[in-house]
């Protein structure tokens, strides 16, 4: 196992220098150890993303009928197929549910941010002493922190960092490690961005093939394991459709705001960006030749970072275990450190996560129930009355949570973006703003209901224009029905 920086031949713990060599070496440890703690209170609230309600209503679907593709069996107004790419999480989500309501959820969502903060702290030590891996941690999670919730694409950050520090792993010792490709699988079975892991391999074959430091019949072995990933991925039980799905996607990015570009303004986009300026920095103060491989995963997740707001998470994963090996240049003895950790370091976080689970479950009763202030729960005894088979007019955030809830209602249009057409989003979009021929798109859908933000134009344009009446307001939401 590797030393802690306490440990030295000459120096005796009773000695001054022993025991500040040893507060040095613990600190960061006990502070990832409180981490997680902190991390789940803070977290721990009412499911507060949209895109939440429809992945269970997905789970709950896939746990009665196991049908992956097909028709879209929920909204009247999709034009394509459906296809459940991401159905591990989703069963989970919806076994949760089902076992302990919406604060097991809450909890669940809250337990796993704070154990990313472990895991990266973890990626980070098998490459670097205890003190940069705990603060690059910090920096990382922050930076992956716009975007955790209880959603698929977790899966995609956790494998990520496991992926990056797999492949810096090879770079330096030349061993494959084959166990990245049923990791893929398990991957692709979670969340669309499952290729950023076969991307990220490449990237790091193609830095020791400009490295020139391992011969090219060995470089054909590792080149291997990363196309063994994707032909892996089309053993789900998706097919091979599933690679062709994030073109697919990525037509839609104008219509959710996570796919616009990040920019300064988002303290996660900033803190990414200081990892991979901490990189770059100490490279100019050693005056050393950077490796190809360190510069290709700089590059890979810069592009993540740059891409969208969504991705930004991809670039802090990717860029965490290659800020802590560069970080730890700057200390006494370099890096060379291929194992995570003594037992005793791994107990403490260990025990963290579990002190942090118990602890926040007493916590869920009071904090964690019900749904969050995103969709307007208080509407439900109005949107209970409604007759079955009413069509509802809603905001875009509201759909999951509507074919969740009311199954019995049918909303207009739900964040599964892609099973729509871009014709019908266009056209749904400028309705909302009351743009020229919204009156035709509002017709042809045939709502006899409406759950709209209560200052939209399109709220107004049916009170005033079309008289219909205001039932139920909550949380800046209102529900209006036809006065017809």
């Amino acid at each position: 196992m590797p030393e802690l920086r306490s440990t030295t031949a000459d120096a005796p713990p009773e000695t001054t220098g022993g025991r500040e060599s040893a507060i040095l070496a613990w600190a960061p440890i006990m502070a990832i150890g409180v981490t997680p703690l902190a991390l789940a209170a803070l977290l721990l609230r009412p499911v507060t993303d949209p895109d939440t309600f429809w992945h269970l209503h997905t789970g709950r679907y896939l746990w009665s009928t196991w049908q992956f593709t097909g028709p879209d069996p929920w909204s009247r107004f999709s034009s394509r197929p459906f296809v459940l790419h991401e159905w591990l999480p989703q069963l989970v989500y919806a076994g949760v549910v089902h076992v302990g309501g919406m604060g097991a959820l809450a909890w669940l969502e809250a337990i796993c941010g704070a154990a990313l903060a472990v895991l990266i702290y973890a990626c980070c030590r098998r490459l670097s002493s205890a003190l940069p891996a705990a603060c690059i941690a910090g920096l990382a999670w922050l930076g992956a922190s716009g975007s955790l919730a209880a959603r698929p694409q977790l899966v995609s950050y956790v494998l990520l960092c496991i992926t990056t520090t797999a492949w810096l792993s090879t770079a330096k010792d030349g061993r494959s490690r084959w166990w990245l490709v049923p990791l893929t699988w398990v991957w692709a079975c979670s969340h669309g961005l499952w290729i950023a892991g076969p991307i990220a391999g490449g990237a790091v074959v193609l830095g020791m093939l400009l490295d020139r430091r391992v011969p090219l019949r060995r470089l054909g072995h590792l080149a291997l394991i990363p196309v063994l990933g994707v032909l892996s991925a089309t053993l789900t039980p998706v097919g091979p459709r599933l690679l062709t799905l994030p073109f697919q996607v990525s037509g839609y990015a104008k219509y959710v705001d996570e796919w616009r570009p990040a920019t300064l303004a988002d303290p996660f986009f900033v803190a990414t960006l200081a990892l991979a300026a901490t990189c770059v920095l100490v490279w100019c103060r050693n005056r050393t030749r950077v490796s190809f491989v360190h510069l290709a995963v700089l590059a890979l997740a810069l592009a993540w970072t740059l891409l969208y707001a969504r991705t930004v998470a991809l670039g802090a994963m990717m860029l965490a275990p290659l800020a802590a090996l560069t970080l730890d240049l700057l200390l006494p003895g370099g890096v060379s450190r291929p194992r995570i950790s003594t037992r005793a370091e791994r107990s403490t976080l260990v025990t963290g996560l579990a002190v942090a689970a118990i602890v926040t479950a007493l916590l869920v009763p009071g904090r964690a129930q019900g749904v969050g202030t995103l969709v307007p729960g208080g509407l439900d005894p109005e949107l209970r009355a409604l007759p079955a088979g009413t069509v509802v007019y809603n905001q875009y955030v509201t759909g999951g949570w509507l074919m969740l809830t009311y199954p019995e209602l049918h909303p207009v249009v739900d964040e599964r973006t892609e099973v729509y057409s871009v014709r019908y989003l266009d056209a749904y979009f400028a309705s909302l703003q009351v743009k020229r021929g919204w009156e035709e798109t509002f017709r042809q859908s045939r709502a006899t209901a409406a759950v709209l933000p209560e200052n939209s134009p399109l709220a107004f344009a049916l009170t005033e224009q079309w008289r219909w009446r205001t039932v139920g307001h909550d949380r800046g939401f209102v529900l209006l029905v036809t006065g017809a």
